[in-house]
């Protein structure tokens, strides 16, 4: 695609999109509750339980685990509230991906063509087209500096 059909493309129109794509790797392991007891056990007992405890006091407060059903919803609402749709989940080996879009703002549209029309800039510099004094004064112009 060259330039001038990327700028007649969706990115300059009304009903331009764009996509965010998270991404969670799966793994089949089982949630254990922290032990200090058991942990101690494991380290035959080179460390005593109430140390463990004393020590690693967030791994044993049951109030602050958010369970992960818990925590994507959380993210979903926070993505939500930034204008983002979840389009699609798609599981693929292992990974989870999550689908999002949103319309382009016309603020975010602008920026996209001022650093188009700077690199369009440079491209011209970089050719011999315009010299250097041209290209700063162009730039400077292009973000109204």
């Amino acid at each position: 695609m060259n330039r001038t059909d990327l700028q007649n493309s969706e990115i300059y129109n009304e009903n331009a999109w764009e996509y965010k794509i998270l991404h969670l790797k799966v793994e089949n392991k089982s949630n254990k509750v922290a032990n200090p007891y058991n942990d101690s056990k494991k380290l035959k007992g080179s460390l005593s339980p109430e140390f463990i405890k004393e020590q690693f006091p967030e791994q044993f407060l049951k109030d602050n685990d958010e369970s992960f059903p818990n925590q994507i919803n959380n993210l979903l609402n926070i993505f939500g509230k930034e204008g983002w749709q979840l389009i699609s989940v798609e599981d693929l080996e292992g990974f989870i991906l999550f689908i999002f879009f949103r319309k382009i703002s016309n603020n975010k549209k602008s920026s996209i063509k001022l650093k188009d029309q700077i690199i369009e800039y440079k491209e011209l510099f970089d050719a011999g087209l315009i010299n250097d004094e041209e290209w700063k004064s162009l730039k400077k112009k292009t973000l109204n500096l």
